[in-house]
């Protein structure tokens, strides 16, 4: 934890099992899960950062936070920007405009994320650090057009720019 930077906040995500939020200096947001052999999930992309008695190294990765770009990180993204996009339909058709627009939020976090890895692969862990700076104008404008108000037709619209968006993005 000391590499990556001043502390900032500790927040409890969940008590069980036991889920923390660390906010570091910077742009470094970690997720903590306190986990034993039988409970750490099959997911390849777990960090085992503390494990004294060495009962979680085999299964979990170790080395340098700052990793690049993997595959398994890409496939996560995708998995969870389609979930947010079936949901937010969803909820559309509820008639749940402000569960559409948390949806459609959380979709367009997943579209800016993918954008920034096409143009800096070597830096997966940054979201909007400097996201100007890392897309073309073509991934702003996309990005911007998935912006949307209070109304059942501007997020359908929102919607379907984002994926319109994050389908190419996604393939490269």
């Amino acid at each position: 934890l000391a590499a990556a930077g001043e502390l900032q906040w500790v927040s409890v995500l969940n008590p069980f099992p036991p889920r923390l939020r660390a906010l570091v200096a910077g742009p470094t947001q970690l997720e903590l899960t306190v986990v034993t052999p039988a409970t750490l999930p099959a997911y390849e992309g777990w960090r085992v950062l503390f494990d004294h008695d060495q009962l979680l190294s085999r299964r979990g990765r170790t080395g340098p936070l700052n990793e690049g770009l993997q595959p398994e990180h890409v496939a996560v993204i995708c998995d969870e920007f389609w979930w947010q996009v079936f949901g937010s339909i969803a909820q559309l058709k509820r008639g749940q405009l402000w569960q559409a627009l948390h949806l459609l939020d959380e979709c367009r976090d997943k579209l800016a994320q993918i954008m920034r890895w096409r143009r800096d692969p070597g830096r997966p862990f940054e979201h909007y650090a400097n996201l100007e700076r890392h897309l073309a104008p073509e991934d702003q404008q996309a990005l911007a057009q998935t912006l949307a108000s209070y109304d059942l037709r501007a997020i359908a619209a929102a919607l379907l720019c984002a994926a319109d968006a994050f389908d190419p993005a996604a393939r490269e």
